[in-house]
């Protein structure tokens, strides 16, 4: 049996980004869907015990090596020995044969790790949100993000972006680039989630069906407020339903940006109507997704949509602002509306209030194999 492919893959831990992290896990889940003899090692390197909590048992192949940064008392020591036999510029890295490529690859992380200096390098940047909605971000984090990205275009190496339209925002926003782009969409690979049980579930989170469930972190470009919008023109028209709100309830970019949403609700009066469950079990959410009416997904800008894909996996339907990237990434079992509009979002949902949505069953598994084959092949 031929060797197998090493891939060194970079696991942040990161809370308040949860998107990013079910990025990496769906990457790993993935790979089990090859044929034995394709399947690679995963080399994971990692900074925070709870990455390899996260990972362990995922898959077959594992290896586990915590981030080399700064110096160990070994490396001081050898360090100071070989500058007194006038040798310098030693500091501690990975070999060039410890793994074939390692991925996925930011400006700042590199610079932070010189133990990855050695190491064949693919980048990845998720999406070009600064650029887009730029009222969004501080003037500082706009520089450094601008800074950040030529510094990966002026590469002479290779970029993952998440679908075309990040591709032409690439190509628009940095035009001066010696990298190679490879278009690589992630598909969602889902626990399983059958040993819930729904009734109980409701109960937990005070819902009951009919219900919509918009499952997104509370930033303010996913766009929440239309939702709400939306509920209170259908509350006026007297229609019975639920909307359930999942995430961790924070924006470092926009402070107010929740208790603004909070009181849309209350102002409104639509407490029996809206309800924020908060930052939940992957498994509960992925219930209540599969058990709502339809997922709302709202946003006015994504690079590529878990929701969405997530969504996709399950096979069930989904009500989604018609931005290009969610055209690009979902055909089946949709309606879309404009993001800016809430009356046409409410006619969206009142649609599916009066006659559920008939869904075509997609084998969503092709999608998984389908990136699982792009990402050994890099």
């Amino acid at each position: 049996m031929a060797k197998r492919k090493r891939i060194g893959l970079i696991f942040q831990y990161d809370e308040n980004w949860a998107g990013g992290m079910y990025y990496l896990l769906n990457l790993i889940n993935s790979l089990n869907y090859l044929d034995e003899k394709e399947k690679p090692t995963i080399v994971i390197l990692y900074r925070i015990e709870k990455a390899k909590d996260l990972t362990i048992g995922l898959y077959p192949y594992l290896e586990f090596y915590p981030f080399l940064k700064g110096w160990t008392i070994f490396d001081r020591i050898l360090g100071k020995t070989l500058r007194l036999c006038g040798i310098t510029g030693y500091s501690p890295q990975y070999s060039s044969k410890f793994v074939d490529f390692v991925f996925p690859c930011t400006h700042d992380i590199v610079h932070s790790y010189n133990s990855l200096k050695k190491l064949r390098k693919v980048y990845w940047i998720q999406d070009f949100q600064h650029n887009r909605l730029p009222h969004f971000f501080g003037e500082e984090e706009i520089k450094w993000r601008d800074s950040s990205y030529q510094s990966i275009a002026d590469l002479n190496a290779s970029l993952v972006l998440s679908s075309k339209d990040a591709a032409n925002d690439f190509k628009n926003f940095y035009p001066i680039s010696k990298v190679k782009i490879e278009i690589i969409p992630f598909a969602s690979v889902l626990p399983s989630f059958s040993e819930i049980n729904l009734s109980s579930l409701l109960a937990k989170y005070s819902l009951t069906q009919p219900y919509f469930i918009s499952p997104n972190q509370f930033w303010k470009h996913k766009n929440h407020m239309v939702v709400l919008k939306a509920v209170s023109l259908l509350k006026r028209e007297g229609y019975n339903f639920k909307v359930g709100f999942t995430g961790k309830e924070s924006d470092y970019r926009n402070h107010d940006y929740v208790s603004d949403l909070k009181k849309f609700v209350t102002d409104e009066k639509l407490e029996n109507h809206v309800f924020f469950l908060g930052f939940i079990d992957r498994k509960e959410q992925l219930a209540l997704m599969k058990y709502a009416l339809a997922i709302i997904q709202p946003s006015i800008f994504e690079g590529w949509s878990s929701v969405v894909e997530d969504s996709k996996a399950m096979n069930q339907y989904l009500i989604l602002s018609n931005i290009p990237v969610h055209l690009e990434q979902c055909q089946e079992n949709v309606s879309f509306f404009d993001p800016r509009d809430e009356y046409d979002l409410a006619k969206a949902m009142k649609n599916t209030l009066l006659k559920p949505n008939k869904i075509n069953e997609v084998d969503y598994t092709l999608s998984i194999v389908k990136y699982a084959k792009k990402l050994i092949n890099l």
